[in-house]
Protein backbone atom coordinates (compact mmCIF):
# COMPACT_ATOMS: atom_id res chain seq x y z
CA UNK A 1 0.00 0.00 0.00
CA UNK A 2 1.47 3.57 -0.55
CA UNK A 3 -0.37 6.78 0.60
CA UNK A 4 -1.02 10.09 -1.51
CA UNK A 5 -1.97 13.84 -0.63
CA UNK A 6 -5.05 14.32 -3.30
CA UNK A 7 -5.37 18.39 -3.22
CA UNK A 8 -8.26 19.86 -4.51
CA UNK A 9 -8.18 23.60 -6.88
CA UNK A 10 -11.22 25.29 -8.86
CA UNK A 11 -10.27 25.91 -12.45
CA UNK A 12 -11.97 29.83 -13.40
CA UNK A 13 -12.51 30.55 -16.92
CA UNK A 14 -12.01 34.69 -17.39
CA UNK A 15 -11.25 37.35 -19.58
CA UNK A 16 -9.38 40.58 -18.97
CA UNK A 17 -9.93 43.52 -20.39
CA UNK A 18 -8.37 47.28 -19.94
CA UNK A 19 -10.82 49.63 -18.93
CA UNK A 20 -11.00 53.47 -19.67
CA UNK A 21 -11.19 55.59 -16.78
CA UNK A 22 -11.86 59.33 -16.91
CA UNK A 23 -9.18 61.47 -15.42
CA UNK A 24 -7.58 57.98 -13.98
CA UNK A 25 -5.16 55.55 -15.35
CA UNK A 26 -6.82 52.51 -17.10
CA UNK A 27 -8.18 49.57 -14.93
CA UNK A 28 -7.56 46.22 -15.63
CA UNK A 29 -11.23 44.65 -15.79
CA UNK A 30 -11.96 40.82 -14.82
CA UNK A 31 -14.68 39.29 -15.88
CA UNK A 32 -15.91 35.29 -14.72
CA UNK A 33 -17.63 33.17 -17.29
CA UNK A 34 -19.57 30.44 -16.08
CA UNK A 35 -18.52 26.62 -15.75
CA UNK A 36 -20.48 25.76 -18.76
CA UNK A 37 -19.27 28.36 -20.95
CA UNK A 38 -15.54 26.89 -19.57
CA UNK A 39 -17.07 23.27 -20.04
CA UNK A 40 -17.83 24.33 -24.46
CA UNK A 41 -14.49 25.96 -24.72
CA UNK A 42 -12.42 22.97 -23.66
CA UNK A 43 -14.81 21.13 -25.62
CA UNK A 44 -13.62 22.99 -28.25
CA UNK A 45 -10.16 22.88 -27.22
CA UNK A 46 -9.67 19.06 -27.24
CA UNK A 47 -11.72 18.42 -30.40
CA UNK A 48 -9.09 20.50 -32.39
CA UNK A 49 -6.05 20.84 -30.95
CA UNK A 50 -5.09 17.30 -29.43
CA UNK A 51 -2.14 15.72 -31.17
CA UNK A 52 -1.75 11.79 -29.83
CA UNK A 53 -4.11 12.39 -27.06
CA UNK A 54 -2.36 15.36 -26.22
CA UNK A 55 -1.95 19.46 -25.64
CA UNK A 56 1.67 20.80 -25.66
CA UNK A 57 1.73 23.44 -22.58
CA UNK A 58 4.94 24.50 -22.75
CA UNK A 59 8.05 23.96 -25.63
CA UNK A 60 11.39 23.62 -24.39
CA UNK A 61 14.01 21.07 -22.99
CA UNK A 62 11.43 20.68 -20.09
CA UNK A 63 7.99 20.53 -22.17
CA UNK A 64 4.67 20.20 -20.49
CA UNK A 65 2.29 17.92 -21.50
CA UNK A 66 -1.28 17.47 -20.85
CA UNK A 67 -2.28 14.10 -22.23
CA UNK A 68 -5.99 13.44 -22.17
CA UNK A 69 -6.98 9.74 -20.95
CA UNK A 70 -10.60 9.79 -20.86
CA UNK A 71 -13.45 12.45 -21.41
CA UNK A 72 -16.67 11.29 -20.54
CA UNK A 73 -19.82 14.06 -19.87
CA UNK A 74 -18.86 14.15 -16.72
CA UNK A 75 -15.28 14.67 -16.17
CA UNK A 76 -11.90 14.56 -18.12
CA UNK A 77 -9.10 12.26 -17.06
CA UNK A 78 -5.47 13.28 -17.85
CA UNK A 79 -2.35 13.00 -16.99
CA UNK A 80 0.06 16.38 -16.86
CA UNK A 81 4.09 15.62 -17.58
CA UNK A 82 7.31 17.55 -17.69
CA UNK A 83 10.39 16.38 -19.57
CA UNK A 84 13.17 15.62 -17.56
CA UNK A 85 16.71 15.02 -18.96
CA UNK A 86 17.86 13.04 -16.36
CA UNK A 87 21.39 11.24 -16.42
CA UNK A 88 21.00 9.45 -13.19
CA UNK A 89 18.32 7.08 -13.74
CA UNK A 90 18.69 3.47 -14.87
CA UNK A 91 17.47 0.00 -14.47
CA UNK A 92 18.14 -2.88 -11.97
CA UNK A 93 17.52 -6.18 -11.86
CA UNK A 94 15.89 -6.72 -8.36
CA UNK A 95 17.42 -10.80 -8.12
CA UNK A 96 20.96 -10.22 -10.25
CA UNK A 97 21.76 -6.24 -9.55
CA UNK A 98 22.31 -5.92 -13.09
CA UNK A 99 21.69 -2.33 -13.83
CA UNK A 100 20.73 -1.25 -17.60
CA UNK A 101 20.43 2.09 -18.77
CA UNK A 102 16.97 3.00 -19.94
CA UNK A 103 16.80 2.61 -24.13
CA UNK A 104 15.52 5.95 -25.78
CA UNK A 105 15.44 7.47 -28.96
CA UNK A 106 16.91 10.85 -30.19
CA UNK A 107 13.77 12.68 -29.46
CA UNK A 108 12.55 11.19 -26.93
CA UNK A 109 12.75 12.29 -23.20
CA UNK A 110 11.80 11.30 -19.80
CA UNK A 111 8.75 12.56 -18.51
CA UNK A 112 7.55 12.95 -15.00
CA UNK A 113 4.09 13.12 -14.59
CA UNK A 114 1.01 13.43 -12.10
CA UNK A 115 -2.80 12.51 -12.65
CA UNK A 116 -6.10 14.98 -12.44
CA UNK A 117 -9.26 14.86 -12.85
CA UNK A 118 -11.65 18.23 -14.12
CA UNK A 119 -15.08 18.33 -13.45
CA UNK A 120 -17.12 19.00 -16.00
CA UNK A 121 -19.81 20.52 -13.67
CA UNK A 122 -17.70 22.56 -11.05
CA UNK A 123 -14.90 22.51 -12.54
CA UNK A 124 -13.12 21.04 -9.21
CA UNK A 125 -10.05 20.12 -10.50
CA UNK A 126 -9.18 16.73 -7.97
CA UNK A 127 -5.10 15.49 -8.53
CA UNK A 128 -2.32 13.86 -7.09
CA UNK A 129 1.21 15.75 -6.56
CA UNK A 130 4.35 13.95 -7.45
CA UNK A 131 7.79 15.02 -6.91
CA UNK A 132 9.11 16.49 -10.25
CA UNK A 133 5.98 16.51 -11.75
CA UNK A 134 4.65 19.62 -12.74
CA UNK A 135 2.48 22.08 -10.88
CA UNK A 136 -0.96 21.96 -11.48
CA UNK A 137 -0.92 25.66 -12.34
CA UNK A 138 0.73 24.83 -15.42
CA UNK A 139 -2.84 24.19 -17.09
CA UNK A 140 -3.58 27.67 -17.05
CA UNK A 141 -1.37 28.01 -19.98
CA UNK A 142 -4.36 26.10 -21.93
CA UNK A 143 -5.50 29.27 -22.09
CA UNK A 144 -2.39 30.97 -23.05
CA UNK A 145 -1.82 28.33 -26.03
CA UNK A 146 -5.12 27.73 -27.25
CA UNK A 147 -7.50 30.63 -26.49
CA UNK A 148 -7.90 34.47 -27.45
CA UNK A 149 -5.48 37.25 -26.13
CA UNK A 150 -8.21 38.30 -23.60
CA UNK A 151 -9.51 34.92 -21.92
CA UNK A 152 -7.30 33.00 -19.13
CA UNK A 153 -7.79 30.42 -16.81
CA UNK A 154 -6.96 30.60 -13.49
CA UNK A 155 -6.28 27.46 -10.87
CA UNK A 156 -6.94 28.06 -7.18
CA UNK A 157 -6.61 26.26 -4.45
CA UNK A 158 -10.37 25.69 -2.93
CA UNK A 159 -9.96 26.82 0.98
CA UNK A 160 -12.27 25.71 4.08
CA UNK A 161 -13.72 28.49 5.20
CA UNK A 162 -13.95 27.71 8.61
CA UNK A 163 -11.58 24.83 9.95
CA UNK A 164 -11.79 25.18 13.38
CA UNK A 165 -15.95 24.08 13.23
CA UNK A 166 -14.83 21.31 10.78
CA UNK A 167 -12.66 20.19 13.63
CA UNK A 168 -15.14 20.26 16.28
CA UNK A 169 -16.73 17.59 14.22
CA UNK A 170 -13.64 15.33 14.71
CA UNK A 171 -13.60 12.59 17.53
CA UNK A 172 -9.49 12.33 17.90
CA UNK A 173 -7.00 15.09 18.03
CA UNK A 174 -3.50 13.38 18.46
CA UNK A 175 -1.42 16.65 17.51
CA UNK A 176 -1.10 20.39 17.93
CA UNK A 177 1.34 22.52 16.38
CA UNK A 178 1.98 26.59 16.74
CA UNK A 179 4.79 28.96 15.36
CA UNK A 180 4.65 32.32 17.78
CA UNK A 181 7.10 35.20 16.57
CA UNK A 182 8.84 36.70 19.11
CA UNK A 183 10.38 39.98 19.95
CA UNK A 184 14.15 39.18 19.38
CA UNK A 185 14.78 40.67 23.07
CA UNK A 186 12.15 38.08 24.28
CA UNK A 187 13.68 35.00 22.41
CA UNK A 188 17.43 35.52 23.75
CA UNK A 189 16.85 36.58 27.12
CA UNK A 190 19.11 34.58 28.98
CA UNK A 191 16.79 33.41 31.87
CA UNK A 192 14.85 31.75 29.15
CA UNK A 193 17.03 30.36 26.11
CA UNK A 194 20.72 31.24 27.60
CA UNK A 195 22.20 32.41 24.33
CA UNK A 196 25.64 34.09 23.83
CA UNK A 197 23.95 37.89 23.49
CA UNK A 198 26.20 40.14 21.81
CA UNK A 199 29.48 37.80 23.26
CA UNK A 200 28.78 35.73 19.80
CA UNK A 201 25.19 36.70 18.75
CA UNK A 202 24.80 40.36 17.27
CA UNK A 203 21.71 41.36 18.86
CA UNK A 204 21.20 44.81 16.61
CA UNK A 205 22.08 42.62 13.32
CA UNK A 206 18.70 40.53 14.21
CA UNK A 207 15.60 40.34 12.24
CA UNK A 208 13.16 38.19 13.48
CA UNK A 209 12.81 35.20 15.78
CA UNK A 210 10.18 32.20 15.71
CA UNK A 211 9.47 29.29 18.24
CA UNK A 212 7.63 26.21 16.99
CA UNK A 213 6.11 24.06 19.48
CA UNK A 214 4.49 20.65 19.14
CA UNK A 215 2.22 18.59 21.31
CA UNK A 216 2.37 14.89 20.40
CA UNK A 217 -0.50 12.62 22.41
CA UNK A 218 0.30 8.80 22.83
CA UNK A 219 -0.30 6.50 20.22
CA UNK A 220 -3.97 6.40 19.05
CA UNK A 221 -4.87 8.65 22.12
CA UNK A 222 -6.80 12.03 22.14
CA UNK A 223 -5.28 14.86 23.38
CA UNK A 224 -7.77 17.46 23.23
CA UNK A 225 -10.94 16.79 26.17
CA UNK A 226 -14.36 17.09 24.98
CA UNK A 227 -13.44 18.61 21.75
CA UNK A 228 -16.80 19.82 20.54
CA UNK A 229 -16.76 22.57 23.46
CA UNK A 230 -12.88 23.11 24.10
CA UNK A 231 -11.44 23.56 21.48
CA UNK A 232 -12.54 27.14 20.37
CA UNK A 233 -11.21 27.97 24.04
CA UNK A 234 -7.99 26.46 23.43
CA UNK A 235 -7.43 27.91 19.97
CA UNK A 236 -8.03 31.28 21.70
CA UNK A 237 -5.69 30.92 24.39
CA UNK A 238 -2.76 30.77 21.68
CA UNK A 239 -3.85 32.89 19.93
CA UNK A 240 -4.24 35.45 22.77
CA UNK A 241 -0.72 34.81 24.37
CA UNK A 242 1.76 37.46 25.72
CA UNK A 243 4.94 36.00 24.40
CA UNK A 244 4.23 36.84 20.70
CA UNK A 245 1.90 37.03 17.40
CA UNK A 246 0.74 33.09 16.65
CA UNK A 247 1.79 32.54 12.65
CA UNK A 248 0.72 29.26 12.19
CA UNK A 249 -1.77 27.13 14.04
CA UNK A 250 -2.28 23.38 13.45
CA UNK A 251 -4.15 19.91 14.50
CA UNK A 252 -3.80 16.96 13.91
CA UNK A 253 -7.54 14.68 13.86
CA UNK A 254 -9.91 12.27 12.40
CA UNK A 255 -12.81 10.35 12.81
CA UNK A 256 -12.91 6.98 12.67
CA UNK A 257 -12.35 5.39 9.33
CA UNK A 258 -10.55 8.84 8.32
CA UNK A 259 -7.10 8.97 7.38
CA UNK A 260 -5.28 11.67 10.06
CA UNK A 261 -5.36 15.18 8.58
CA UNK A 262 -3.32 18.58 9.64
CA UNK A 263 -5.75 21.33 9.74
CA UNK A 264 -4.74 24.69 9.55
CA UNK A 265 -6.64 27.21 11.66
CA UNK A 266 -5.66 29.99 9.15
CA UNK A 267 -6.05 29.41 6.22
CA UNK A 268 -6.91 25.76 5.90
CA UNK A 269 -6.30 24.40 1.79
CA UNK A 270 -8.75 21.35 1.20
CA UNK A 271 -6.46 18.44 1.08
CA UNK A 272 -7.46 14.66 1.71
CA UNK A 273 -5.06 11.42 2.02
CA UNK A 274 -5.69 7.97 -0.17
CA UNK A 275 -4.15 5.18 -0.64
CA UNK A 276 -3.02 3.61 -3.28
CA UNK A 277 -3.55 -0.52 -3.50
CA UNK A 278 -0.18 -1.36 -5.00
CA UNK A 279 -0.80 -4.97 -4.35
CA UNK A 280 -3.53 -5.17 -6.52
CA UNK A 281 -1.95 -3.47 -9.44
CA UNK A 282 0.71 -5.68 -9.11
CA UNK A 283 -1.53 -8.41 -8.95
CA UNK A 284 -2.78 -7.51 -12.23
CA UNK A 285 -0.06 -7.06 -13.80
CA UNK A 286 1.01 -10.00 -12.82
CA UNK A 287 -1.78 -11.99 -14.52
CA UNK A 288 -0.59 -10.55 -17.95
CA UNK A 289 1.37 -12.16 -20.88
CA UNK A 290 4.72 -10.52 -20.23
CA UNK A 291 5.20 -12.24 -24.05
CA UNK A 292 1.73 -10.05 -25.41
CA UNK A 293 2.62 -7.55 -28.07
CA UNK A 294 0.12 -5.03 -26.33
CA UNK A 295 1.54 -5.95 -22.54
CA UNK A 296 3.23 -2.70 -21.52
CA UNK A 297 -0.10 -0.64 -23.29
CA UNK A 298 -2.19 -3.07 -20.92
CA UNK A 299 -0.05 -2.44 -18.09
CA UNK A 300 -0.85 1.62 -18.32
CA UNK A 301 -4.21 0.82 -18.93
CA UNK A 302 -4.09 -1.21 -15.18
CA UNK A 303 -2.56 1.92 -13.62
CA UNK A 304 -4.88 4.42 -14.98
CA UNK A 305 -7.86 2.65 -14.15
CA UNK A 306 -6.42 1.74 -10.62
CA UNK A 307 -5.74 5.90 -10.36
CA UNK A 308 -8.54 7.15 -12.14
CA UNK A 309 -11.28 5.13 -9.69
CA UNK A 310 -9.42 6.12 -6.69
CA UNK A 311 -9.32 10.13 -7.61
CA UNK A 312 -13.18 9.20 -8.51
CA UNK A 313 -13.83 8.06 -5.23
CA UNK A 314 -12.02 10.59 -2.71
CA UNK A 315 -13.86 13.23 -4.84
CA UNK A 316 -17.42 11.88 -4.30
CA UNK A 317 -16.44 11.17 -0.66
CA UNK A 318 -16.11 14.80 -0.09
CA UNK A 319 -17.82 16.39 -2.59
CA UNK A 320 -20.72 17.75 -0.12
CA UNK A 321 -17.64 19.54 1.27
CA UNK A 322 -16.21 21.03 -1.54
CA UNK A 323 -19.59 22.05 -3.38
CA UNK A 324 -20.00 24.04 -0.04
CA UNK A 325 -16.77 25.52 -0.16
CA UNK A 326 -16.80 26.73 -3.81
CA UNK A 327 -19.34 29.30 -5.99
CA UNK A 328 -20.42 27.65 -8.91
CA UNK A 329 -22.19 29.93 -11.38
Amino acid sequence: MSYKTVHFHKLNYLEKKLVSVPGKADELKRSYFSENKLRLKLEDVLSKELSEGCLILEMGNNQITLEVLSNTNDYIFARLGKMQDIKTVHLRDKKTLRASPIQKAIDQEIEIFTYLIINKYNMVVTYITELGAPQIKKIERIAKRYFSESEYLEVVPILVPDALEVLKKKKKISKMDYKIALPINDLLDKDHLNLPVDDILKLRELKSATIEISITGKKDKNIVDDIKNNLSTLVEKVKGNKFGDVKQLSFNAKNEGEYTHKYNIFDEIFVRKTRMNTKQIDRKIDELDYNDEDYHYKVQEIIHEEIKQNLLSVYKVNEEDLENYIKVS
